[in-house]
């Protein structure tokens, strides 16, 4: 093959992963049973979870999230490899209250037994950077066990 025919030949070039569906595995679920409440948990190999919202979730239907309330509690310092000092978390934990334009509130809650890590504080306050799907809104520390309890609980597993 010569060099002019290699130059025409079109070759499928597929982007590199980004960092979600690269290194985080992608698990939605919906805490409260509710219809338009899901909300989507990325799992590091390590355990670490990220929660966000679904671009499913009722705040993106028609909605404009004017303010995000965290739980003034969650703010703990904690220490160490095992985090020591870090809140512990239930599945039903809320980690947020979000207030949207049409006077509806959503809560978000934490879906898996964890300790908190981080919570999103630029989504707070008058500079407040905007809600979407991408934006993370607190970092756990799971147990792997946890982790695999919460997939096998689930009725499928959406893939990465």
């Amino acid at each position: 093959m010569s060099w002019e025919e290699e130059e025409e030949k079109e070759v499928e070039v597929k982007p590199a992963p980004g960092d979600w569906t690269r290194y985080y595995s992608v698990i939605e679920f919906n805490a409260t049973e509710r219809p338009g409440h899901d909300q989507v948990l990325r799992v590091a190999p390590n355990s670490v979870c990220v929660l966000s919202l679904a671009t499913t979730h009722s705040v993106f239907d028609g909605r404009s999230p004017t303010e995000l309330i965290f739980d003034q509690d969650l703010h703990v310092d904690f220490t160490g490899k095992k985090k020591k000092g870090a809140m512990q978390l239930q599945p039903t934990s809320p980690i947020c209250r979000i207030k949207c334009s049409d006077d509806s509130t959503f809560f978000v809650y934490c879906g898996i037994r964890s300790k908190l890590l981080e919570c999103n504080d630029a989504l707070v306050g008058p500079n407040a950077m905007p809600l979407t799907p991408q934006t993370y809104i607190a970092i756990f520390k799971a147990e792997p066990r946890d982790v695999q309890r919460l997939r096998t609980s689930l009725p499928h597993d959406p893939p990465a």
